[in-house]
């Protein structure tokens, strides 16, 4: 299996790995090298090191900053630096990948794998290549809508450059394995796949959180007795300034806890946005915490919000991780009204989507749903069983018994 990050909080990759462990797969997990990372695993996971022209020359942390350790007082970036970085991510991107393939290409030399397991885009070409020269089965696991994702720039190269590869490779794929059943679409129609991606969602493990482990109130205000969640990463397009606009519409004790992490100018945003209330302190970071714990981190809250802004495709098509760890965690939620979150929020009635980029609209919403929160909590704890990994990995088993006979085919898997 190959993932191009460190490994630190990729829950689905871990969730998957571990998954065909329990079903007999001799899994190995290639990722990028981190001396921070957690070394035991039910599987054995390989890393190497691949950096880019930028890294060699300055090396970097690439590691997300919690954004609890910031100071309120801390500013985005001039946009001579923002228009510098947009200019040279796209280089840097590619340049890492490039030595990623190398490094796994050199690892991989003279071995031989029966299936090889590539998350997203940025791992297909390298994951193909292996595949081609030990003719194991080639699964393309795409945890986003690649070619429409949330860019920093317009790189019209690297737009091409992606298009004419997955376009080209895709077809090869034993099988294509998405998150939602749109970006499945969009695949299909645009590629023309037969049969189908199939949809395995990313939920966290099954088992309702019955209380919270405190972390999420222990140092909230005493004036706060209400508090919303969001869960994630903080970046352009994921709606978090909204919701504190939001909350400045709300009674008093309503509170804003964010649990996650995001790059400078994110962090500062969210400060600054938050600097702008009556009472900053409604607003409170919370530095991430291992996928395993989300769930029980924010059982502690009343509710939670996922107002993703529609900035691009994979944006508007998104399914995300938030979502299903709010109903692991019984609470209700406001989420933005995207074709395949509105689909679910209604199907199990775990909440309201709205048009989350109106402030009053999603205050008026958030108000709506906490007053019938204790409804929806056991709306939430009765969609829990089927909104789990449980569940999903169904979905990817049969993908894999599809591959081949079990009993011919069961031996090492290169994630």
């Amino acid at each position: 299996m190959l993932v191009l990050n460190e490994f630190r909080n990729d829950a689905r990759v871990e969730r998957t790995a571990e998954t065909l462990t329990n079903e007999g797969w001799r899994v190995e997990l290639v990722a990028l090298e981190d001396e921070g990372a957690r070394t035991e695993h039910p599987y054995e996971v390989r890393r190497v090191q691949a950096r880019s022209w930028l890294e060699r020359v300055r090396p970097t942390s690439a590691s997300p900053h919690p954004i609890g350790e910031v100071s309120p007082s801390v500013r985005t970036s001039s946009p001579a630096v923002a228009a510098l970085k947009r200019a040279i991510l796209p280089f840097h991107s590619r340049s890492r990948e490039r030595s990623f393939r190398r490094r796994v290409l050199r690892t991989t030399k003279g071995r031989s794998f029966d299936v090889v397991h590539c998350h997203d885009f940025n791992t297909l070409r390298c994951g193909h290549l292996v595949a081609s020269r030990t003719n194991a089965k080639l699964i393309y696991d795409t945890h986003e809508l690649w070619r429409g994702r949330n860019k920093l720039s317009s790189d019209r190269l690297g737009s091409l450059i992606e298009w004419f590869w997955e376009r080209r490779i895709i077809s090869q794929c034993t099988a294509v394995i998405t998150v939602s059943g749109s970006i499945a679409r969009w695949l299909q129609s645009t590629y023309g796949l037969d049969p189908a991606p199939t949809v395995v969602r990313n939920t966290p493990k099954g088992g309702l959180v019955p209380s919270g482990n405190g972390l999420l109130i222990e140092d909230r205000s005493p004036a706060s007795t209400t508090t919303i969640v969001y869960t994630g990463r903080v970046s352009r397009g994921r709606g978090v300034t909204n919701a504190i606009r939001a909350l400045a519409l709300l009674p008093d004790g309503v509170e804003l806890v964010v649990l996650g992490y995001g790059d400078r100018d994110a962090m500062a945003e969210i400060h600054n946005a938050a600097s702008r209330l009556a009472r900053p302190d409604r607003v409170r970071v919370v530095a991430p915490v291992a996928p395993n714990q989300v769930t029980a981190t924010i059982a502690d809250a009343d509710m939670a919000v996922v107002p993703i802004e529609p900035t691009c495709l994979s944006y508007e098509y998104c399914l995300p991780n938030k979502l299903f760890e709010a109903v692991q965690a019984g609470l209700p939620v406001v989420v933005s009204d995207l074709p395949d979150m509105t689909a679910l929020v209604e199907e199990y009635k775990l909440g309201e989507a709205v048009d989350t980029s109106d402030p009053e609209v999603l205050a008026a919403a958030i108000e709506r749903v906490l007053l019938s929160a204790d409804d929806r909590e056991i709306i939430a704890i009765s969609a829990s069983e089927a909104l789990s990994w449980e569940q999903e990995q169904l979905r990817l088993m049969s993908v894999y018994e599809g591959l081949t006979d079990q009993a011919a085919v069961r031996g090492n898997t290169l994630r």
